[in-house]
C-alpha cells in the first residue's frame, strides 16, 4: 500500500480566472456537482493511505466540503509556500513514516494508479497542452525533461503530475530540484539516483483552460458516469442501462413530444435495441453546467440567478400550455399510495427498533423544533394531497425537474432539460403528468436542500432518544433561491401550500432509494418531515 499525497495547495483563480467558483481552492473546483479533490480520493482510497494538502486558509472550508472521515483519506492544512516543491517537502513531513508515495496534483484526475518508479504523461500530442512541462523518452536511459514555456519537439509528451518515488529518492530529488513550482525538476532530479518508468496515459486535466470542459465530458465516460458516453467529435451522448423500461419511457417520452416543445431537449439522433426493447440511445451533448453544479460549486450573482428562474418560468409555461387529463386513481396513486408505500419500506428497513420509534414518536425534535407525530403529519398531508385533485393541473411535464436534470447557460440564458421522467406512474406512461409535480422537484432543489444531501454535504446526529440535528451546508444564495422558488410558484398559478407538501412527501419516498447509504436516509427522512411540519 502506498501513501498518496494529493497536493491542492495553490490558488485555483491564477490558473482559471474565467470560472465563476464559490472557492479559490483547487481542491473545490467544480466537476459536475462534486469537487474534484473528491474524485482523486476516491480513486485511490480503497487501496492506499490518502493524503490531501490545501493551503492553511482553506483547510476549514475542505473539511466541510469534503469531510475526511466520510470519504476516507487525511487532511492537511500547509502554510504558504512559493511553489509546489516546498509545499511537497512540508507534505513529507507532516507524514514521515512514508515509504512509497503516490504525487498526485489535485488538477489531475487519475485513471491508473502509477507503478513504483513510473511517471504519467499524456498520450495527446503537445500541441494539446502547451503550457505544460513535458518529458521526451521513455525510460531514464533517455529522457529529456523540458519546464514550461521551454521549446521542445512535437513528440514530447506533456507531465501530468502524477507519479510514484521512494521516500528516500523523493526526499533527495526535492532538496536537489533547482525550480520551486515545477515537479517536473524533482523529476528530473530522481532520474539521477534511479529508473524511472514514462507511462503514457489519458490525461484528465482540470488545471488548464484548454483541458477544463474536454476534461468534463472525459469524465462522463470514466468510471463514475459509466451508463453515459460523450462523443465530443460528433457533439452527442450516448445512454445505456440495465432499467429496459426506464430507457424506453425516456424515448418514447422525446418521439411523442409536442413539436413545439422539443427544441427544450436536446435532439434524439438514434436508438438501439431489439425486439422493441431500447438498449441504448444517442442525442446531442451540451456542456452547460447544471444547476445543481451552479448551486453547489459556482459563484453566480442574483441577477443570474433571476434570468435562470426567468427562463425556467418560460419552460413550464411551455409545457403547462399542452393540457390533458388524468383521473383521480393515477393521481392518487402516484402522489399518496405510492409514498405510503415507500415510508413503509424505509421504517420496515431500519435494524434499530429505537430508531424507527424516535422517527414517529409525539416527542420527536429535529434542531430545536418539536415535530408532530409521522402519523398526525400523514393524515393532514392526504387532505391537502387528495383535496388538491383538479383534472385543470394536468399537462406535459418532465417529471423529474430537479436541479440536476436542468442545465443552464449562462451567457446566454438558454436551457435545456435531460433525463424525463416518462412515465407518471405505471399506469399512466408518457409524456402527460401533474404539473405542480415538476415545481415540487425543482422546490425540493432550490429549498429542500437535495443537492446537498446527495453529494454528502450535510450532517445528522443523533443527539437523545427522539432528538435530532440535521445541518445542511447551505449556500449564501440559499435566501435569493428561496425568493425566486416563491415567485415561479406564484408566477405559475399554482397554490403554495400544496406545492410544499408535495416537496416534503418527495424527501419520505425517495429514502429506500438510497439504502446504500443509512445516514443519506435518515437526513432525507428528517428534511421532508421538517417541511411538512412547516407546511402544515
Amino acid at each position: 500500500m502506498a501513501t498518496v499525497f494529493i497536493m491542492a495547495g495553490g490558488d485555483i483563480s491564477e490558473k482559471l480566472p474565467y470560472l465563476r467558483t464559490e472557492s479559490r481552492c483547487p481542491a473545490l473546483l467544480p466537476l459536475h456537482t462534486r469537487p474534484l479533490a473528491s474524485y482523486v480520493i476516491d480513486f485511490y482510497r480503497a487501496n492506499h493511505d490518502v493524503h490531501l494538502f490545501v493551503n492553511e486558509e482553506f483547510r476549514d472550508l475542505v473539511a466541510q466540503e469534503i469531510p475526511a472521515l466520510r470519504n476516507g483519506y487525511t487532511l492537511h492544512g500547509v502554510g504558504p509556500s512559493d511553489g509546489v516543491v516546498a509545499t511537497l517537502r512540508m507534505a513529507m513531513a507532516a507524514v514521515p513514516e512514508a515509504e512509497d508515495i503516490i504525487v498526485n496534483l489535485v488538477t489531475t484526475v487519475p485513471v491508473s494508479a502509477p507503478t513504483l518508479g513510473e511517471v504519467q504523461v499524456a498520450h495527446l500530442p503537445l500541441h494539446h497542452a502547451l503550457d505544460c512541462s513535458a518529458l521526451l523518452g521513455d525510460s531514464s536511459s533517455y529522457l529529456q525533461f523540458y519546464a514550461k514555456g521551454e521549446a521542445r519537439p512535437d513528440d514530447a509528451r506533456a507531465f501530468t503530475g502524477v507519479f510514484r518515488l521512494r521516500a528516500e529518492s523523493l526526499h533527495q530529488a526535492i532538496l536537489a530540484a533547482p525550480r520551486v513550482n515545477d515537479l517536473l525538476s524533482v523529476l528530473e532530479q530522481a532520474s539521477l539516483f534511479g529508473h524511472l518508468n514514462v507511462q503514457q496515459v489519458d490525461w484528465i486535466d482540470c488545471g488548464h483552460e484548454s483541458n477544463y470542459y474536454r476534461s468534463r465530458a472525459a469524465l462522463i465516460n470514466s468510471r463514475s458516469f459509466n451508463k453515459l458516453h460523450v462523443d465530443t467529435h460528433r457533439g452527442t451522448i450516448i445512454k445505456s442501462s440495465s432499467e429496459k423500461t426506464k430507457l424506453a419511457h425516456e424515448v418514447a417520452y422525446l418521439e411523442t413530444l409536442p413539436a413545439d416543445l422539443r427544441v427544450l431537449y436536446p435532439r434524439l439522433v438514434s436508438v438501439s435495441g431489439t425486439r422493441g426493447k431500447v438498449d441504448s440511445y444517442e442525442m446531442e451533448y451540451y456542456g452547460y453546467p447544471n444547476l445543481a453544479e451552479y448551486l453547489l460549486y459556482w459563484s453566480l450573482s442574483k441577477e443570474s440567478w433571476w434570468r435562470c428562474f426567468d427562463s425556467l418560468d418560460s419552460t413550464l409555461s411551455l409545457l403547462r400550455a399542452h393540457r390533458t387529463t388524468a383521473g383521480i386513481a393515477s393521481y392518487r396513486d402516484f402522489h399518496w399510495e405510492k409514498t405510503i408505500r415507500r415510508i413503509d419500506q424505509y421504517l420496515s428497513s431500519i435494524t434499530d427498533p429505537s430508531l424507527r420509534d424516535a422517527l414517529s414518536s409525539s416527542s420527536l425534535r429535529i434542531g430545536h423544533e418539536t415535530c408532530a407525530p409521522l402519523p398526525q403529519l400523514l393524515e393532514q398531508a392526504e387532505k391537502v394531497i387528495l383535496g388538491g385533485y383538479r383534472e385543470s393541473e394536468f399537462s406535459v411535464v418532465h417529471g423529474d425537474f430537479c436541479f440536476n436534470n436542468i442545465l443552464f447557460d449562462v451567457s446566454s440564458g438558454i436551457i435545456r432539460l435531460i433525463d424525463p421522467r416518462g412515465s407518471f406512474g405505471p399506469t399512466y406512461p408518457g409524456t402527460w403528468g401533474d404539473r405542480r409535480y415538476d415545481l415540487a422537484k425543482l422546490a425540493h432543489s432550490s429549498i429542500g436542500g437535495y443537492d446537498f444531501m446527495v453529494n454528502g454535504l450535510f450532517t445528522v446526529q443523533r443527539q437523545a432518544d427522539a432528538h435530532f440535528d440535521l445541518i445542511l451546508c447551505q449556500r449564501s444564495n440559499a435566501a435569493w433561491l428561496a425568493e425566486m422558488t416563491d415567485w415561479l410558484i406564484q408566477s405559475q398559478q399554482a397554490d403554495p401550500r400544496e406545492i410544499a407538501v408535495m416537496t416534503a412527501l418527495l424527501f419520505l419516498s425517495m429514502c429506500p432509494l438510497h439504502a446504500d447509504d443509512s445516514s443519506r436516509q435518515l437526513a432525507f427522512f428528517l428534511r421532508g418531515l421538517q417541511l411538512l411540519q412547516k407546511s402544515l
